[in-house]
């Protein structure tokens, strides 16, 4: 029987990701959530609201799931300037989004929104500090750490579907600072527990500043494994004859890349890191656990090639582009240290410009020492039989690094600065970065772009709400505004008010963001997706950005 016929809709578990030093990042019903950004000597930090921020260790796992919208308020608790970067994800590359020339100097606060597309590829990603001038440092001393894409309307195989569920994340790092680590661990100190017999997914990154490949060789004498996505997107084809048996697997990873191995064993076994042959100790342990253990199928019964892009991802923005017309407007790239193009970074000038949803070829060389990563969109390698190593014909990657290499993009659902850079960090702060501007699609607004000071880096609903949240980092004592008794028609009883409207508890209110039910008054600012306004009010406006007004005076 073959198992890829039988399709269910996904269910949103995780199990534990190995012990290490990972926590994971909590939202608010209103999908808000605040991370800490700090450094001691050379080395920095992140940390979610309520922990300790300790430098030099890897930041929390950041889960969102495609179709929903996040609001991050990134605190630079640091005497340096910050932002971060979401490195691999599909939004936008400007506004109060993923634009990396937004700074937070030393106490202010940024707000980054995060709408995640409904097909979004679910995946393996990672987020870190891209200051310019500073990136190299800030990474290179633990300001970085994992990022999941969750999705929330794929149907998979009912046997992929239960190996994504086993997710185990390991995220490596190389740096000058803290030298080699697996989820913030020294190598040999990290483990990883697998039902027996049972396929489950390894989530492997990889954070090497200087840009070098990484090799993770699986010990595979008792067990089964096979790479089944690269840069967090799932390989167009997966052939079962290739899914190796009986001796070890070696997986490459670029410096700044990732790869999903599918991964089943029957005794303890191990994960080898810059080793291409098994030595000594491993540096992950993986044991086996038949108390873990389900009877689920395997996602290779049947014999036949798998197609996990066309079977368990619906992305549109990641179609094949081969065989479609494709312009030439995007120049190839030529890298260099300091340099692409023949040109330095210039956060004012776009080294081009090209149009919104059309199909670009280009050709990328220098990569092989100057590794080319590409924001917003995946570049789809399109040189016949590959570009070398990893680097499949037909395959989508983020970053490039290798021989001479042709590539296509769509440029689709984004449109304004698209980032591109050698991610040779040193290099990247060197000036070998540049930007394209996207020109006719659409552009989102700017609220919040600019940073506040950090006591005024509020949940916009939750702080107010909730009189045991910590706002304005104080427990217990709500320092966004003051405290008032007011009746808001409906909205009754003891109400906390910030700087710009009254909010309050409201019974009945339609709050379809996902939070608790508020309502706002006359003349408050509003999202006209997600909030109510009180009484005869309405939220009047376009995008975020709205105002409550009398119905009868609504645009």
């Amino acid at each position: 029987m073959n198992l890829f016929a039988v399709v269910v809709p996904l269910i949103l578990l995780h199990l534990p990701a190995g012990d290490g030093a990972l926590k994971e990042l909590t939202w608010n019903n209103d999908r808000q959530a605040f991370l800490h950004f700090c450094k001691n000597g050379n080395t920095y930090g992140y940390a979610p609201l309520g922990e300790t921020c300790v430098p030099g260790r890897i930041g929390p796992i950041i889960r969102m799931t495609a179709g929903q919208s996040y609001i991050l308020h990134l605190i630079n608790d640091s005497d340096e300037d910050t932002n971060i970067h979401t490195h691999g994800l599909h939004i936008a590359g400007h506004g109060n989004t993923d634009d990396v020339t937004r700074v937070a100097s030393p106490g202010y606060c940024l707000k980054y929104y995060y709408d995640i597309p409904n097909d979004h590829s679910s995946g393996t990603y990672w987020y870190h500090a891209h200051k310019h001038g500073a990136t190299d440092a800030q990474v290179s001393g633990g300001a970085f750490g994992p990022l999941i894409i969750d999705s929330a309307i794929e149907s998979r195989p009912s046997s992929v579907n239960a190996m994504v569920q086993r997710e185990h994340i390991l995220f490596f790092s190389s740096t000058s600072e803290l030298g080699d680590q697996v989820n913030g661990l020294s190598l040999g100190s990290e483990s990883i527990t697998l039902g027996t017999d049972t396929w489950e997914l390894v989530r492997l990154a990889n954070n090497e500043p200087r840009g070098s490949e990484s090799t993770f060789t699986f010990d595979t004498s008792n067990c089964q494994a096979v790479v089944v996505a690269r840069d967090g997107v799932w390989l167009s084809s997966v052939d079962p004859a290739n899914v190796n048996t009986g001796g070890s697997l070696i997986v490459t990873i670029g410096g700044a890349s990732r790869a999903d191995v599918a991964l089943m064993c029957s005794s303890n076994s191990g994960i080898y890191y810059n080793a291409r042959n098994l030595r000594g100790t491993p540096d992950v342990i993986v044991q086996v656990d038949p108390g873990m253990s389900s009877q689920d199928s395997s996602p290779f019964d049947g014999g036949s090639v798998w197609k996990p892009r066309a079977s368990v991802s619906s992305s549109h923005y990641l179609a094949d582009l081969r065989g479609l017309p494709a312009s030439k407007a995007f120049p190839n790239i030529a890298m260099s240290g300091a340099q692409i193009n023949g040109a330095s970074w210039d956060p004012s000038k776009p080294l081009f410009e090209i149009p919104y949803d059309e199909v670009f070829e280009f050709e990328i060389s220098g990569s092989g020492a100057h590794p080319f990563h590409l924001h917003l969109n995946h570049m789809q390698v399109v040189t016949p039989g590959g570009c070398g190593g990893y680097l499949e014909e037909g395959e989508y990657y983020d970053t490039i690094s290798g021989s001479t290499c042709k590539v296509r993009i769509a440029t689709r659902d984004l449109a304004g600065r698209q980032v591109f850079h050698c991610h040779v960090l040193s290099h990247e702060d060197n000036g070998a970065m540049g930007w394209a501007n996207i020109v006719g699609g659409p552009i989102i607004d700017d609220t919040d772009r600019d940073p506040v000071p950090s006591n005024q880096c509020c949940f916009e609903t939750e702080c107010v709400i909730d009189p045991t949240y910590e706002c304005g980092f104080v427990s217990g004592v709500n320092n966004c505004g003051t405290t008032c008794s007011l009746d808001l028609g409906g909205c009754t009883g003891t109400n906390t008010c910030n700087t710009q409207t009254f909010i309050c508890e409201a019974d009945g209110g339609d709050d379809s963001g996902g939070g608790g039910d508020v309502c706002l008054d006359l003349g408050a600012d509003c999202d006209p997706r997600n909030d109510a306004c009180c009484t005869s009010t309405v939220c009047d406006g376009k995008g975020r950005k709205g105002t409550c007004v009398e119905k009868n005076l609504r645009q």
